[in-house]
C-alpha cells in the first residue's frame, strides 16, 4: 500500500508474507522508515536489506532528498540494522513529549 504521505511495503517468500517496512513523509522531500518487521521464516534471506533498499530507491525516485529512520531506544537490533544499511536516526519532532525522549 502507498499514499502520498506514507505506506507499507511487504515482502513475500514462497507465497508467504515474511516482512514489511512502513514509512511516512515527515516533511517535503523527507521520508522516515518508522517500522520494520520480519518473520522467522524470512530470516537469513536478506529480506530486511532488500525491503530497505527497494523502498529507499523508490522514495528517491519520487523526489525524496532524505530518508531517515526512527526506532525505540531499546530496539538496539533494529537500530543496528538501519545503521548498517547506511541510515541515520531522525530527530524528535517539534512538540514531542520530553518524558518520552529517553525511550524513542
Amino acid at each position: 500500500m502507498h499514499s502520498s504521505r506514507g505506506g507499507i511495503f511487504v515482502a513475500c517468500l514462497d507465497d508467504q508474507v515474511v516482512g514489511c517496512v512502513m514509512y511516512n513523509e515527515m516533511s517535503a522531500g523527507v521520508a522516515e522508515f518508522n517500522r520494520m518487521f520480519g518473520s522467522e521464516a524470512g530470516h537469513g534471506h536478506g529480506i530486511g536489506r532488500l525491503l530497505l533498499n527497494k523502498r529507499y530507491n523508490q522514495l528517491i525516485e519520487v523526489g525524496c532528498q532524505k530518508v531517515v529512520f526512527s526506532s525505540a531506544v531499546f530496539l538496539t537490533y533494529a537500530k543496528a540494522r538501519y545503521q548498517a544499511a547506511g541510515f541515520t536516526g531522525s530527530l524528535h519532532p517539534k512538540g514531542f513529549p520530553d518524558e518520552w525522549k529517553p525511550y524513542v
